[in-house]
Formats: C-alpha cells, structure tokens, sequence
C-alpha cells in the first residue's frame, strides 16, 4: 500500500516573521543540514552552510531559494523559503519516519 503524502504548509513572511522563524530555528531546533539554490539553471549548492547566512544571500537576491531540515519534538522537517515580491514563501513539511 502506497503511504500518504504529508500535508503541506504554507505562508507568506513579511521581514519581521522571517527573522523570528530564523532566531526560533536556530535556538529551538536541531539544524541538520541548509541547501541553497542559486539561479534558474544552477543546480543546488550542498556546501556546508549557516542559515541566517543562506536567508541573508536569499534577501540580497544572490539565491533564489533555501531549504533547512531540522529536529523539532522528535520529528524530522524541511522549511523551504523562497523570495517572492513583498517578501519571502514559507513552504513546510514533517518528514515521515
């Protein structure tokens, strides 16, 4: 039988909510690993990474995107961030075990 697909979380982040979703992760999660995405036909960059150092590339335009997988509560999830106009997508997922 064929497993479900986690559900999907969305939201849109304005400056002051993407700081605090930075400050909670790195204080209140375990970071795994940070990938960054460069341009449109740049594959993603696996090189070690700090994630306010990746947001702070993502808000400068020197990324398109930023995926972080981390340890919350026994559960394993992946936030990925994009830049969008008027501030930045929050896509989330709990990784099934």
């Amino acid at each position: 039988m064929t497993e479900p697909l986690p559900d999907l979380q969305e939201a849109a982040l304005d400056a002051d909510t993407l700081a605090a979703l930075v400050r909670d992760l790195e204080t209140q999660t375990r970071i795994l690993d940070v990938i960054v995405k460069g341009g449109a036909v740049q594959r993603a960059d696996t090189s070690p990474t700090t994630l306010s150092g990746s947001v702070a590339q993502l808000l400068n335009g020197q990324v398109r995107g930023v995926q972080v997988r981390y340890e919350h509560a026994g559960s394993e999830w992946r936030d990925t961030l994009m830049r969008r106009d008027g501030g930045v997508r929050l896509v989330r997922i709990q990784m099934p075990w």
